[in-house]
């Protein structure tokens, strides 16, 4: 069985010559696994020896291509433009809203403080958080320790997550590695310092660390607080104690147990 191609496409059988020019076909269709004759016999004038396809369907392939390719590249290019005009829209919205709650909570405290950063005329700072504390201005700025002495001065940030009050956020490390929650509020002078730590102090949940502090700088909490603090405490404590005796007790019947071996 001989085997042609037609100029559109189709794979054929050789029938048999009509004459010089016209050759008699029957196309091949695959049936099952194997290709196979099928159908009416036709006529066909042009014959190849391998499928072929126009210039125009060529072209029309190559323009296709051409312009999937490049929509590729402008939708990828598109995407970039969105994605960049999205985040300069997003930091300008940010800086818009900063300004906005600036503008609603300012205060002269705020830049006062902002020209004891930049005049150096802190004397002491106040930590606030769960541990809150009272330091000097030397004793809790230098803090990368290298060749045993201190040469660095911690990272603090202005702005960060603020509602536009200036809060004071301080890093662990001078490059900004570290803990990045700590809210620092500066003074010139330690009566005032000592005023706001107190503030702070007798305002907080009582733990621990704030029952420590008030205990050394003298600062009197309240007493329903105390009260409260010491009962959980010692309800903590007792706990604690009744699990060990439950413990004391189990390890009691296993030496018993080994002795009875």
């Amino acid at each position: 069985m001989e085997i042609k191609y037609t100029s559109d496409g189709k794979k054929v059988a050789i029938v048999g010559k009509l004459n010089a020019q016209e050759t008699i076909v029957q196309e091949i269709f695959v049936i099952g696994e194997a290709e196979l004759p099928s159908g009416e016999n036709f006529v066909v004038k042009s014959l190849h020896d391998a499928p072929v396809i126009s210039w125009k369907e060529k072209e029309l392939k190559r323009l296709d291509e051409r312009y999937e390719s490049e929509k590729r590249d402008l939708d990828n290019k598109i995407r970039a433009i969105n994605d960049s005009y999205k985040n300069s829209y997003a930091k300008m919205r940010a800086v818009i809203e900063y300004n906005a709650e600036v503008i609603k909570n300012i205060n002269p405290a705020m830049f006062d403080h902002l020209i004891m950063w930049i005049c150096g005329e802190i004397k002491y700072f106040v930590e606030e958080g769960y541990s809150p504390k009272i330091m000097e201005y030397d004793g809790f700025f230098k803090s990368d320790y290298y060749g045993g002495k201190y040469d660095s001065m911690q990272l603090l940030s202005i702005f960060g997550n603020s509602k536009g009050d200036f809060k004071y956020r301080v890093n662990d490390y001078s490059d900004g590695s570290g803990n990045y929650h700590t809210i620092v509020t500066p003074f010139r002078n330690y009566t005032d310092a000592f005023e706001y730590f107190k503030s702070i102090i007798q305002t907080s949940e009582i733990n621990d660390h704030i029952y420590a502090q008030a205990k050394k700088h003298k600062i009197k909490l309240d007493g329903d607080k105390v009260k409260k603090y010491k009962s959980n405490l010692i309800a903590t404590h007792t706990k604690s104690i009744e699990n060990h005796l439950k413990d004391i007790e189990r390890y009691k019947a296993i030496i018993k147990d080994i002795e009875k071996k």
